[in-house]
């Protein structure tokens, strides 16, 4: 991902700056229960923040569009209450729910990503690099 200060003319209501990103959590409808996302830089104090309103979307170019919705703030974590309810509206595999948010990453740098469904974890790191003037 590449780290963009500015969000210029972003709809986004957000004291902080950084650059933007997405993510989609499949969980198997096997497990139930509460998915919790957090994220930390793990080379400096920066911060992940999720949007819990956004929704991923799809046209019929398949381009895929980050929506956010009103009164949406930024948070450190990310709660879907029933993981199997799913937010996610383009096709999911069969068995499956799909819970997609929308995030800012406040610095450039290797951030690490949590989610915890039950007694499951999953750890997985993104790297935001400073763009080139």
């Amino acid at each position: 991902m590449n780290f963009n200060r500015s969000m210029g003319s972003s709809p986004l209501q957000s004291p902080y700056e950084g650059s933007l990103g997405k993510g989609i959590l499949f969980v198997d409808h096997s497990v139930a229960g509460e998915l919790q996302v957090t994220g930390k830089q793990v080379d400096g104090d920066g911060k992940i923040l999720f949007f819990h309103g956004s929704r991923i979307e799809h046209d019929n170019s398949e381009k895929e569009t980050i929506n956010f919705y009103p009164n949406d703030m930024p948070g450190e974590i990310f709660t879907v209450m029933d993981a199997s309810s799913s937010n996610y509206l383009s096709p999911i595999p069969e068995g499956y729910s799909g819970n997609a948010t929308g995030f800012i990453v406040t610095r450039p740098g290797c951030y690490k990503i949590t989610a915890t469904i039950q007694n499951y974890q999953v750890e997985f790191i993104i790297e935001a690099k400073q763009e080139s003037q």
